[in-house]
């Protein structure tokens, strides 16, 4: 566990200059879009008995968008170059992480969290966003000072809903197709750099049958929703069963080939 937090921590430390960059064009991205969009409406013509009106207003999906496509957009290439800076650094970086005391699942762990890291240093950016466009709104309308609450920004039916969901079971849900997302892209990057030194052929079919395999998991899971008459709290289950067992079954295999098999 020490191996693993010491590079957990080495790893935030390497990246922490670039995350501070995305985390600022995250921001300014949103709130800029949100202000520029509020400075055209005539605070005038904003009538707080009309609903509809007033939650147009809160509904900025334009600049909210955008910027959540790109940060997951983002988390995804870091899962992949995470590991590939490594395979591909000057002097073979792997070779001395893998060298370290312990097995090697606890370098694959380390990388994890730092990418989990990404994940809630944006969910908490994300917040102080919310805080921020809500000010900016009650500053251009004071009259919406008691029509317009936090939770309505999380309810505008933007991408948002998926990254700062309302309740417990959403954000686990979110969390859990997050993490899957990061195993999934960890697994290709390890088939790719790890097992290139056994040639091409043998590569390009790991990755090929991975691709089958995930596509069958995949179609089973839909299979078993659309026709199990489950209550919700059993599809809750269900999918956090084939989240876990996903991520499970994908450390087993990677520890069996960082160990064995992955040829730095």
């Amino acid at each position: 566990m020490k191996k693993t937090f010491n590079l957990w921590l080495y790893e935030l430390g390497k990246s922490k200059f670039m995350l501070g960059f995305l985390t600022i064009v995250f921001f300014v991205i949103q709130v800029l879009v949100h202000l520029i969009r509020i400075l055209r409406i005539d605070p005038k013509n904003i009538n707080v008995e009309d609903t509809r009106s007033v939650t147009d207003l809160v509904q900025s999906r334009l600049g909210m968008n955008l910027a959540l496509m790109a940060a997951f957009i983002i988390i995804i290439i870091a899962s992949v170059y995470i590991w590939v800076k490594e395979f591909r650094s000057k002097g073979n970086f792997i070779n001395r992480l893998f060298i370290l005391p312990g097995n090697r699942m606890q370098v694959y762990f380390a990388k994890f969290l730092t990418i989990l890291s990404y994940i809630l240093v944006l969910q908490i950016t994300q917040f102080m966003i919310l805080g921020v466009n809500k000010a900016l709104l009650l500053w251009r309308f004071p009259v919406l000072a008691d029509h317009i609450h936090y939770t309505d920004f999380l309810n505008s039916g933007s991408m948002l809903q998926y990254l700062l969901p309302l309740n417990g079971t959403a954000y686990l849900y979110c969390m859990a197709f997050l993490m899957v997302v990061i195993v999934f892209f960890f697994q290709l990057a390890i088939l790719e750099e790890g097992l290139k030194a056994y040639g091409w052929a043998l590569m390009v079919a790991s990755l090929v049958g991975y691709f089958v395999i995930c596509c069958g998991i995949l179609a089973s899971y839909v299979q078993l929703m659309l026709h199990l008459s489950l209550t919700q709290t059993e599809q809750y289950f269900m999918t956090m069963s084939y989240a876990v067992g996903f991520m499970g079954i994908h450390w087993l295999v990677d520890y069996y080939l960082l160990e064995h098999k992955v040829s730095v």
